[in-house]
């Protein structure tokens, strides 16, 4: 009887191609096994370096807060609690060891604080009037005092020649109300009429927000602050009192006040003061590649207690 050699080489062939497949459908199941292992390990790993950041930003922000209140209990012995350069507060946490830790405590009350314009149901004419000319110190419209009034006032009413309420908002598209009550953040400006992104980066060295009304600390105020807030003194001495901020700090208003600095000058105290009683820390760690930055907003009440207003963490990639 002949064979059918034909038929069992075809047969060969067949078999020969499933197991080319079978090995080949092998090898991508392993593959993407492998591959899914790889990204769960990475996935593992960040978060495990992720977490350690944060606990590493987080001591970073409890340094600060240790620092804060060894300065209150440093100053506390002297009749006059005041905050300037030469406080221990005024310093930087540097790296440790292989983990990169950085933390810095900067004075807020050297800045404007915005919400000072309208405070217990009322416009503050004064802080208003030091706002005015913050804004004309850098070449901006003064009538962006009156939009940011409106926007925090309480009523409904427009104010100044440029302000801004429901009327205004709800014109726009999309359509929204003012907030009516304090600024939380500051970009929380973009909402309000007259500001724009270049405007807050403009101002935002010089400004920021808390819920209490809050004096300039004099002792730590930039010069274009201090130009805003006693506009009624020389350019030649509000330079003089910056120059002094290097040296020594003044340990109350009245010694401010009868200092060679304000010679034939009178100045708003309500305005100013010689400590301050909000911080921020801005604490940056990074643990095998992965970084993150956290801004603590601290506030240090008159018997040196210290508590956490609020947090921003701000991840951070290479």
């Amino acid at each position: 009887m002949k064979k059918n050699y034909h038929n069992i080489n075809g047969q060969q062939g067949i078999a020969l191609l499933m197991a080319i497949v079978i090995v080949a459908f092998v090898v991508i199941i392993s593959v993407s096994m492998i591959t899914q292992r790889q990204l769960q390990i990475y996935r593992t790993a960040n978060i495990y370096n992720k977490e350690q950041a944060w606990q590493y930003a987080l001591a970073s922000e409890r340094w600060a807060i240790s620092v804060l209140s060894q300065d209150y209990k440093n100053e506390i012995k002297t009749t006059q609690v005041s905050d300037g350069y030469q406080d221990v507060w005024n310093q930087s946490l540097e790296n440790l060891n292989k983990i990169k830790v950085e933390g810095s405590i900067k004075d807020l009350q050297g800045r404007f604080n915005l919400n000072n314009l309208f405070y217990k149901n009322k416009v503050q004419t004064q802080w208003l009037k030091a706002y005015r000319q913050l804004l004309i110190n850098f070449k901006l419209p003064a009538s962006l005092a009156d939009s940011l009034v409106d926007w925090i006032d309480s009523d409904s009413s427009t104010f100044g020649s440029d302000g801004a309420e429901d009327e205004y908002y709800l014109s726009l598209r999309p359509a929204y109300r003012p907030s009516n009550t304090y600024l939380v953040q500051l970009s929380e400006l973009l909402l309000i009429k007259g500001y724009n992104q270049d405007i807050i980066d403009t101002l935002k060295p010089y400004v920021y927000v808390v819920a209490d009304r809050t004096a300039v600390n004099i002792n730590t105020a930039d010069k274009q602050v201090l130009k805003a807030v006693m506009n009624s003194i020389s350019e030649k001495q509000i330079i003089a009192i910056v120059e002094q901020q290097k040296k020594k700090s003044f340990q109350s208003m009245d010694e401010l006040i009868k200092s060679d600095f304000m010679k034939n000058s009178s100045i708003d105290k309500n305005l100013l003061s010689v400590s301050s009683g909000y911080f921020m820390v801005s604490s940056k760690a990074q643990v095998n590649g992965y970084q993150i930055m956290l801004n603590s907003l601290l506030k240090r009440d008159g018997r040196g207690e210290i508590a956490i207003i609020s947090r921003r963490e701000i991840p951070l990639y290479e």
